[in-house]
């Protein structure tokens, strides 16, 4: 910054604080320039509190130090030099904590503004951003109030509003219907992109409600975090369809925005098929596992292997939510066959020795392929779905 320039921020910030020459650069250097930010720091460091007052602590400093060196010729010493000084961190330090403090604020009022367009600034920011934010709240919103907030609202009336993932999967099988999640990021545009965008267009509402239960969570919600672990979720926002009878996510969508008619064609085979007629062959396995499930009729009852020792490295423990409503754990030899799950299944529910059924798993779906070995499924530490065909 040029003499002049520094020279004009020093005159300003002197008429306003009272301060001195010295004061005014060293404050001006602590905000890096900014006089706003120099001057809240001024009285904020209660520096301007003893501005008024130092030419009278001065004058009463020399008085003392008078009278005390009028005492020297009692043997007295001569008193100490009186200084006075503020400690910082060297520069560097100075500049870094600054900048590191401005970025934060500047995240905060990003995020805020993603969803309280009209909200005033967070106490502590600056009087140039309050006036900036008074400025644009009255540009933007004017006699309207909310007009630009409602834009990124959720949409409510799509909504079904559950308190766990559960209850959600339980109205949507009671309805018939695929169960519709979508997972956002305050701090993603994409998500308020969803709201603004795609969840508000009139031929997207009209196909979720004609097959879908649309739940809506944030990644900082127990739910969120919920779905977030269980499926894997990699990026924000998320959108994804799960079947409510088995809890499978059959599709999805991860850190993207989709328009409408992304969306609505990517929707487009579940709407012509139902939870309870199956997954549609788009998605899923379909005509597949009903031929494995015929040919297990065929095969000839397997023994289950003798349980693995705990602690055995070889091993995977595999739980099972039963058809009769209990939960089971075991462990199985890691080179088993996946075959071997249904033969302990089968031991477990006397019923299914004359019923089909299949095992679904939360990440990889149907389990079909029984040659596969537990370690080629990585079923290993997992909670499979025991459903009856």
């Amino acid at each position: 910054m040029d003499a002049a320039a520094l020279e004009g921020k020093c005159a300003l910030f002197m008429a306003v604080t009272g301060s001195t020459v010295e004061q005014a650069k060293q404050f001006l250097e602590m905000s890096l320039s900014d006089v706003d930010r120099a001057v809240e720091l001024f009285f904020s460091t209660g520096a301007g509190s003893g501005s008024a007052g130092g030419a009278a602590r001065t004058d009463g400093d020399a008085a003392l130090a008078a009278e005390v060196a009028a005492r020297e010729e009692d043997g007295v010493r001569a008193p100490i030099a009186i200084k006075r000084d503020t400690l910082y961190d060297d520069d560097d330090g100075r500049r870094g904590d600054l900048e590191a403090r401005r970025l934060i604020e500047e995240q905060e009022r990003a995020d805020e503004a993603f969803t309280r367009f009209g909200a005033l600034p967070a106490a502590g920011t600056s009087g140039r951003a309050s006036r900036s934010a008074k400025r644009f709240r009255d540009g933007v919103a004017g006699e309207d109030g909310g007009a630009l907030e409602s834009l990124f609202l959720p949409p409510r009336d799509l909504l079904f509003q559950a308190p766990d993932l559960d209850s959600a999967r339980e109205r949507a099988l009671a309805e018939n219907k695929w169960l519709l999640v979508n997972i956002q990021s305050a701090s993603e545009f994409a998500s308020h992109r969803l709201n603004r965008d795609t969840w508000s267009d009139p031929t997207v509402k009209e196909a979720v409600r004609a097959g879908f239960l649309l739940v809506q969570h944030y990644d900082t919600t127990e739910p969120g975090r919920k779905f977030s672990d269980w499926y894997g979720v990699g990026a924000l926002p998320c959108v994804a369809v799960v079947d409510p009878l088995t809890g499978t996510k059959v599709f999805a969508r991860e850190g993207q925005f989709l328009d409408p008619q992304t969306l609505l064609d990517a929707l487009l085979p579940f709407m012509d098929a139902p939870p309870v007629d199956g997954q549609p062959e788009a998605q899923g396995q379909g005509r597949e596992e009903e031929e494995c499930e015929e040919e297990e009729e065929e095969e000839e009852e397997e023994e289950c292997e003798e349980e693995p020792q705990a602690g055995d490295p070889g091993a995977v423990v595999v739980a099972v939510n039963l058809a009769d409503g209990t939960r089971a754990k075991r462990r199985f030899a890691g080179s088993s066959k996946l075959g071997q799950i249904f033969t302990w299944c089968r031991s477990r529910v006397p019923e299914a020795r004359g019923r089909k059924f299949k095992l679904v798993s939360r990440i990889s779906g149907v389990l079909g392929d029984k040659s596969k070995t537990l370690e080629e499924a990585q079923v290993g530490g997992q909670a499979l779905m025991m459903v009856w065909l």
